[in-house]
């Protein structure tokens, strides 16, 4: 019987504790939107055109790379507004030592062309 109601008070514990880091969990997002958490997840349509004579590597995804060849562009439907994006520039074939890494910001929406040479 004493075991039980011990087995029992440390449930109980464990549940209000789990409740407990939930609502903090909650409350802690809403005060960062509320203080100024400028993540803007607005999608931006963005065209990114190779117009270089080697391959362009555009990381618009942090799960993968997307490689453009030379005189091609590729359409990203959903990017996110007012977000950083990184390209690498490589000499010939994507792949080795990048020649030179370039930079893009999208602005608040719409429709945006990243020309990269």
């Amino acid at each position: 019987m004493k075991i039980r109601k011990i087995i029992n008070k440390k449930a109980s514990l464990i549940v209000i504790t789990a409740a407990g880091a939930l609502i903090a969990g909650s409350a802690g997002a809403s005060a960062s939107r509320a203080l100024g958490d400028k993540t803007d997840y607005t999608p931006v349509e963005l065209q990114v055109s190779n117009y270089g004579n080697g391959c362009v590597r555009a990381y618009l995804d942090p799960h993968r790379a997307t490689d453009i060849q030379p005189n091609q562009s590729v359409f990203f439907s959903a990017a996110l507004a007012r977000h950083s994006f990184a390209a690498s520039v490589f000499r010939g074939a994507c792949g080795g030592k990048a020649i030179k890494t370039v930079w893009h910001t999208t602005k608040a929406g719409g429709i945006e062309t990243w020309i990269v040479h």
